[in-house]
């Protein structure tokens, strides 16, 4: 899902896993009066997604029409950032959670549609994190995590590679006080409620889901974002909600 808020020249990116449901609902939707492009899913004739409504990215925005080059080259592109450590998380817990139980209920919902939700849910279920890790990621990319740090890799790199402002997840309110003190708008409005939390746990202590194995892939294929972002990758302790 992208929001275009045309008369502040911005366009919000809907990043998993960033609190974009409640920035779209608080902010970019509710305040700035942004609408949802596409409206809908576009797909190819034999029924392949090829431009989500959930989570678009600039490109295949672009690429199928919903906006131009030239409009999306005068607009500010804003997105969603999260600690990789804390986001993986996020998303083993949701996997071994929420998928199954939306697939269980056979619900028709975006989770249906995701490529494989069957088998990623029952490998969530059926072991632990660093396991999850290793049978979800492909092999080649497992192996170079384990011999190199990729310096310029971002978690979502296809979401943030066109962004011009991000929003951390961990510091929310002062990123976004500081985009709408930007566009002259009330930096009150960055005071938003984080909307569907995982349900499964409240995590404290990121560490505990970490060994030496997962914590070297994911910091070594993530690199990036650890650098960019100014994130710790740190073992010790990871602090936020899943």
């Amino acid at each position: 899902m992208a929001i275009l808020c045309e008369q502040y020249g911005v366009l919000f990116l809907a990043v998993p896993r960033t609190a974009s449901t409640a920035l779209i609902e608080h902010v970019f939707a509710g305040r700035l009066g942004g609408r949802q492009i596409p409206a809908e899913d576009i797909c190819a004739s034999d029924g392949r997604v090829l431009c989500p409504a959930k989570h678009s990215t600039l490109r295949e925005l672009i690429e199928h029409g919903v906006i131009a080059p030239n409009q999306a080259a005068r607009l500010r592109i804003v997105a969603g950032v999260r600690n990789p450590l804390d986001s993986l998380v996020s998303l083993y817990e949701k996997q071994r959670g929420r998928y199954q139980e939306l697939l269980d209920s056979r619900d028709t919902s975006w989770v249906s549609r995701i490529p494989d939700s069957d088998r990623l849910a029952k490998i969530a279920s059926q072991g632990g994190f660093t396991q999850w890790l290793l049978r979800t990621w492909r092999p080649r990319q497992v192996l170079t995590a384990l011999l190199r740090k990729k310096p310029d890799a971002l978690l979502h790199q296809r979401f943030l590679s066109d962004a011009t402002d991000v929003l951390r997840f961990e510091q929310l309110q002062s990123d976004l006080g500081m985009l709408l003190n930007s566009l002259d708008l009330p930096a009150a409005w960055a005071n938003v409620p984080r909307l569907n939390p995982t349900r499964e746990r409240r995590v404290e202590e990121f560490a505990a889901y970490y060994n030496a194995l997962s914590h070297r892939l994911v910091v070594n294929a993530y690199h990036g974002s650890f650098v960019r972002f100014g994130y710790s990758t740190s073992r010790e302790r990871y602090r936020g909600t899943t």
